[in-house]
């Protein structure tokens, strides 16, 4: 009887175990229901949106002010997932926008280079490259804004952006200021030259006269290139794209130079032949020391003559 009720109260234990365990799962179900799940999907993909898009665009892009002019520049780095693809684009975006292409490298680096036999007179090269492109661009001041913005489009990973605003009012004014200086003294120098005096002095006036229509130009192009600098804003755009290989078929060169490697019998006859020609050679040699021969023999035969003459002398 004991042992009767014993077995009772570990079943009776066992069921309402798993009757909690089922509640739970059941709890956890519907926790987890379909619109929390879709929200989760939601976090991740925004997530995963916000790491991969980044902020091209910035205040210093399109700030302005009535008073102020500004140089604006941009130097940007970024991954896209076709180089060709994205400078086709971009190029076009440029003159969409009244910009124009100042430099384009395009270039691919070859980094390995590898060469698979397949079969005995074809293989395979396996050739291992990165594509890249540096870019200067010269973009309207009024639309730089709207160019880092369709930058976005192409960018898959972001090494770094860089955008700056120089004010340059201060220094227009100055430019202008310097340029009216000089022409008043290059005025007064003309006025100069026509006043009567001694030719030497004349001649003085009209050198000081070059000299300052000289400056005067500089001021004139540096205003002129500022000026072009603030109507146009430069990019220095570097786009690159991830690794990538290109197989090509070429021919088996190693079986091709098996297949006219010269024979057995050909090449023991070559040999004979370029033995005989050495020794032709060194015959040939030895004919161009004939004079040394000579020479050699005759101071041999007097050495013999004066020993003999010597010997018979003390005999």
């Amino acid at each position: 009887m004991n042992k009767f009720k014993f077995l009772s109260t570990i079943l009776i234990s066992v069921f309402l175990l798993n009757s909690c365990q089922e509640g739970a799962d059941s709890s956890y179900a519907e926790y987890s229901s379909p619109e929390v799940l879709e929200s989760s999907a939601d976090e991740a993909d925004d997530s995963a949106i916000s790491q991969t898009t980044a902020p091209l665009n910035s205040t210093a892009a399109d700030y302005s002010h009535p008073d102020k002019k500004f140089v604006r520049t941009a130097d940007l780095s970024m991954e896209v997932k076709s180089v060709y693809e994205s400078t086709t684009r971009i190029e076009n975006k440029v003159s969409e926008l009244g910009g124009f292409v100042t430099k384009s490298d395009l270039a691919s680096n070859v980094f390995s280079e590898k060469t698979y036999e397949i079969s005995k007179d074809s293989a395979i090269e396996v050739r291992k490259y990165t594509v890249s492109n540096r870019m200067t661009l010269r973009i309207p001041e009024t639309e730089l804004s709207k160019f880092l913005i369709a930058l976005g489009d192409e960018i898959s990973f972001l090494d770094y952006r860089n955008i700056q605003a120089d004010d340059v009012s201060l220094q227009l004014l100055l430019n202008q200021m310097e340029q009216q200086r000089i022409e008043n003294v290059h005025g007064k120098l003309e006025n100069l030259t026509s006043e009567n005096g001694k030719i030497s002095e004349k001649q003085q006036v009209i050198s000081d006269g070059n000299n300052k229509q000289s400056e005067l130009d500089r001021e004139k192009i540096n205003r002129m290139k500022t000026e072009d600098q603030i109507a146009y804003s430069t990019v220095s755009l570097t786009i690159k794209e991830k690794e990538k290989a290109a197989e090509i078929p070429v021919i088996n060169l190693k079986d091709f130079d098996d297949k006219y490697k010269t024979g057995f019998w050909l090449s023991a006859w070559n040999s004979v032949k370029g033995g005989f020609d050495l020794l032709q050679t060194i015959l040939v040699g030895i004919l161009y020391l004939w004079p040394v021969i000579v020479l050699g023999s005759l101071v041999w035969f007097a050495i013999r003559k004066y020993r003999k003459s010597t010997n018979r002398i003390s005999a």
